[in-house]
């Protein structure tokens, strides 16, 4: 009944000669459907993803970009570009550093509704945003970084609609985090007015701004019109920071919103040792869901899996497993201790001895 009742709603909603109530209506149809979560009922037209995916990767002392990189077989920008497709939203994606290279693993994914703007110089996160501004299309840009693989959709679907029901102007995700190692900017709350402090020019204590910026934004189109030709580039950097605009909008008494999620689920990846702790998170997540359909790990902690791959109730898989490439793996297996299935089909009642290559 809801959904026919949604239906019903947006086609009436393109009858309308106003359109500032047809804006209207869609703003508050989006914030039902959101609260309902059947956001793909939907004129998500509202809404625009911003995947920032420019940067030059310093901190992987590698000669590729880590954008490309693959965790659990799927490259790090494909995490936040994929969920922003799945969740109807049309997505930009600003690149620089490798441009060539990271738009042709996006084009060749499948993944439909994607456009590219692109960052010829690093010259920080809000030059990359402004980057795009000839492909703004929504009331609403909604903007994460490319190396987010552990962000879900309903931290996304929170900080939405929190940032619709409060009518702010920007509105950004926060943790709680007063780890002296975490590299995220502080959010240093004075006076009635908030604004992120990055960690490199933080200088107050971590027990009195234990929150930190996650690096996710809503931001309404035109303040960001208005307001990103206005961000200063910082004195030592000389980098344009998007967390300028926080600060820009709550000095001028513009609304500003935040949305609390675990850290856990934000971990960004700058450094190879911050994949490989990203990486073990999203495998145990895939072996957890493994193990509620049925299928037993006898050395979890030892087996590797990709995202695409599936497997039958009953299998066991043995010690030092790696199953990857879309390989899919039937019920009643036994797969032996060392084995790689790479792309391929194991069918029912399947006994693979230990230390087997089986590839396509």
């Amino acid at each position: 009944m809801v959904c026919l009742f949604l239906l019903i709603i947006l086609v009436l909603i393109h009858s309308f000669k106003t359109i500032t109530l047809k804006k209207v209506i869609n703003m508050k149809l989006l914030s039902l459907a959101l609260l309902l979560n059947i956001s793909s009922l939907v004129c998500t037209d509202s809404i625009q993803g911003i995947v920032l995916a420019a940067g030059r990767s310093t901190r992987f002392a590698t000669d590729y970009s880590k954008q490309s990189t693959p965790m659990c077989g799927l490259p790090l920008v494909m995490y936040p570009v994929t969920l922003l497709a799945n969740m109807e939203f049309p997505v930009t994606v600003v690149l620089g550093y490798k441009k060539e290279e990271i738009q042709k693993l996006i084009e060749q994914s499948g993944v439909k509704q994607v456009t590219f703007a692109y960052q010829e110089q690093q010259l920080g996160t809000g030059h990359a945003l402004h980057s795009c501004e000839s492909l703004w299309t929504a009331d609403h840009l909604l903007v994460l970084n490319g190396d987010m693989p552990l962000i879900n959709k309903e931290i996304l679907q929170e900080l939405i609609l929190k940032h619709l029901q409060s009518g702010a102007t920007i509105s950004f995700v926060i943790s709680y985090n007063n780890d002296p190692a975490c590299s995220y900017g502080r959010i240093v709350e004075e006076n009635n007015n908030i604004k992120i402090v990055e960690i490199k020019h933080f200088t107050g204590s971590r027990e009195q701004y234990p929150y930190v910026n996650a690096g996710i934004y809503i931001i309404k189109r035109e303040f960001a019109r208005t307001y990103l030709p206005q961000i200063i580039a910082n004195s030592q950097t000389k980098e344009y920071y998007i967390t300028d605009l926080v600060q820009l909008a709550s000095f001028n008494g513009l609304p500003v919103c935040t949305s609390e999620a675990p850290y856990v689920a934000l971990n960004g990846v700058n450094s190879l040792k911050e994949l490989a702790i990203a990486h073990n998170i999203k495998r145990t997540e895939l072996i957890e869901n493994w193990m509620k359909q049925g299928v037993r790990f006898e050395m979890p902690e030892t087996t590797a899996l990709d995202l695409n791959v599936t497997m039958g109730r009953n299998s066991v898989i043995g010690e030092s497993v790696q199953i990857k490439n879309g390989a899919s793996i039937g019920c009643n297996c036994i797969i032996g201790a060392h084995t790689i299935i790479d792309g391929v089909h194991i069918p029912d009642n399947t006994i693979v001895k230990p230390f087997s290559f089986i590839n396509s």
